[in-house]
């Protein structure tokens, strides 16, 4: 009975919504599209269906019934107007958004690294390094998740994928076991400090995390303002720099390994290495290609697009064989992914397109119009941030409050939408601390069986509020003054 009703959950309250007559204000229309709307959240959060199954599903419904969920009267009666073809067009919008396909290629970049085996050499060579004191390691941890944070799209495959194979052979080596007293020894610190790190690095760089980029075509769709990756890592790297130096302090303070020293992991990381051999060709082929692309998307963004970038990288990745066509035609995550933010990306923009985001922005407008631009913009953070706790998904979060929180923004007088957009986004990488539900690679580590449910929650405050501040204290005035 639990399980068909979370099944149907999605419908029963798209259909609910439905029934509501429409606000003051709104169209009909515009109300059953959002009904729809809040339905595909409801499926994102409990997930019948996996995500990209629930925006297709949706996507696809709302085209069926355009007539009277999409289009406005006015609309269908302009003469020559053919709401069967537009409605089409509107539904595969998103598959020809540039950065579905910026996000599309940055996981080709992360198959280079998994294929060639080049993360974990660059982990491996950290850990050996540095994995003598556990302070230390904990720096390991974070330089590795920095170094693969740019080209890694999901932090599920950077930091679940990649850093956490490595790191839970470590505790063993000092008799830290799951779900036992010892894990204080080591095991605790290691985890946590992998967590906190990769929802640090996903903040820093644009292309750390899928929906740093989701939110991007989300605020351009709604505001018609781009932001491109520098402009993202100029605006993030002082509060973000920040943590990246003193998060694995913080961990080290906050859950203190017993174990403080000790000959064990490097000697293992050292075998480890010797296994994989010196560095392969692809390997080195693959390091230059990162190097190139990350030069052009700071240096070249006015003459190639970014997107471009990702693009002609795939194809001298192919054309060098350092992945294969059959490597990218298997690797469900990515198409996963393009299909699920292309989906989301036109349910995003339909919200828009109907007028429920300039009607919902203008009735929350209207109640913080008394407060400053930057008051504003400070309290709008605040609550996009605290609002996480109800999101199991930071995709499902940006796709749900995202239209709205800049609708409100746009209503207010004198307040940058640019300057916004520089402050809010970058904060969706640090929220995921918040929860063991809150980013991708939280449910990896809180079953590593290190990281018990109660201490989880009492650090995730900590830190998030940790976060929080540091990103108010640090990065608005920065980004203000940057302005």
């Amino acid at each position: 009975m639990k399980k068909t009703l979370l099944s149907f959950s999605p419908i029963i309250v798209a259909v609910i919504t439905m029934l509501i007559p429409a606000p003051e204000g709104l169209s009909p229309h515009a109300w059953y599209f959002f009904a729809i709307f809040l339905g595909c959240v409801v499926g994102l959060i409990l997930e019948p269906l996996p995500g990209a199954a629930v925006g297709f599903i949706g996507v696809a419904v709302i085209a069926l019934f355009a007539n009277y969920v999409l289009f406005s009267p006015e609309q269908l009666a302009e003469p020559g107007f053919k709401s069967a073809n537009k409605a089409f067009e509107w539904a595969v919008s998103g598959f020809t958004n540039s950065t579905v396909w910026l996000i599309f290629g940055a996981f080709m970049f992360a198959l280079g690294y998994e294929k060639t085996g080049l993360g974990r050499r660059i982990a491996l060579i950290l850990v050996k390094s540095l994995g003598k004191r556990s302070l230390t390691l904990g720096y390991a941890i974070m330089i590795a998740d920095v170094a693969l944070s740019p080209f890694t799209p999901s932090n599920t495959a950077r930091s679940g994928g990649t850093i956490y194979p490595i790191i839970s052979n470590l505790p063993p080596l000092y008799g830290s076991k799951p779900n036992d007293p010892s894990m204080k020894k080591i095991g605790t610190f290691l985890m946590w400090t992998a967590i906190a790190s990769t929802c640090v690095t996903s903040s820093l760089f644009l292309t750390a995390l899928a929906p740093n980029l989701l939110g991007i075509s989300i605020a351009t769709k709604t505001t018609g303002i781009t932001i491109t990756w520098m402009e993202w890592f100029y605006a993030a790297a002082p509060a973000c720099i920040l943590l990246v130096i003193i998060t694995p302090f913080l961990c080290y303070m906050f859950c203190p390994p017993e174990i403080k020293s000790g000959d064990a992991i490097p000697d293992w990381a050292a075998t480890e290495l010797k296994k994989l051999g010196g560095l392969t060709a692809k390997e080195v082929l693959l390091l230059v290609f990162v190097v190139i692309a990350l030069m052009l998307w700071i240096f070249a963004d006015k003459y190639v697009a970014a997107a471009l970038v990702g693009m002609l990288v795939i194809s001298a990745m192919l054309l060098c064989k350092v992945i294969t066509w059959n490597d990218i035609l298997s690797n469900k995550a990515a198409w996963n992914t393009f299909a699920w933010f292309a989906t989301l990306v036109a349910l995003a923009d339909g919200l828009s397109k109907v007028g429920f985001v300039d009607w919902f922005g203008g009735l929350m407008g209207a109640h913080i119009n008394g407060f400053s631009p930057i008051m504003v913009m400070v309290i709008l953070t605040i609550v996009f941030y605290l609002l996480h706790y109800f999101f199991a998904s930071t995709t499902a979060h940006a796709t749900a409050l995202l239209p709205v929180i800049l609708g409100a923004a746009s209503h207010v007088p004198g307040l940058d939408m640019h300057t916004f957009l520089l402050i809010l986004l970058p904060t969706l990488g640090l929220m995921g601390i918040i929860t063991p539900y809150g980013t991708g690679p939280s449910p990896v580590y809180y079953g590593s069986g290190y990281l018990p449910s109660k201490l989880w929650w009492l650090l995730g405050l900590v830190f998030g509020l940790l976060f929080l501040v540091v990103w108010l204290v640090i990065g608005v005035p920065w980004v203000l003054f940057i302005a």
